[in-house]
């Protein structure tokens, strides 16, 4: 079950819509400071993970090259700024995307 309300944002399936459209207008921003993508134990080589804008432009893709070893992207000395995004493929583990 994928949880949007915190932060690291937490995903383990793809995500039906963009992240910004799955939140309460309340909780929307105007952009996400990003400074780390974690992907938690992905199951098998060849697995994949793809992250993109609300364009479907990809900002993100992983790709699984030891069964089981943890992949993070550390963006925290320069955060990058994205002002929304989608999982629109995740073939295993689970994704914490760390908010500033």
């Amino acid at each position: 079950m994928s949880n949007l309300l915190t932060n690291p944002i937490e995903i383990d399936t793809t995500m039906s819509g963009t992240f910004q459209s799955l939140l309460p207008a309340v909780n929307q921003h105007p952009f996400l400071l990003i400074e780390k993508v974690y992907w938690k134990t992905p199951a098998s080589q060849g697995d994949t993970v793809s992250i993109v804008d609300a364009q479907g432009n990809v900002l993100l893709p992983l790709a699984c090259e030891v069964a089981g070893q943890s992949q993070i992207i550390d963006w925290s000395a320069r955060p990058k700024i994205w002002r929304d995004f989608q999982v629109t493929t995740l073939s295993s583990g689970t994704l914490f995307i760390f908010l500033r």
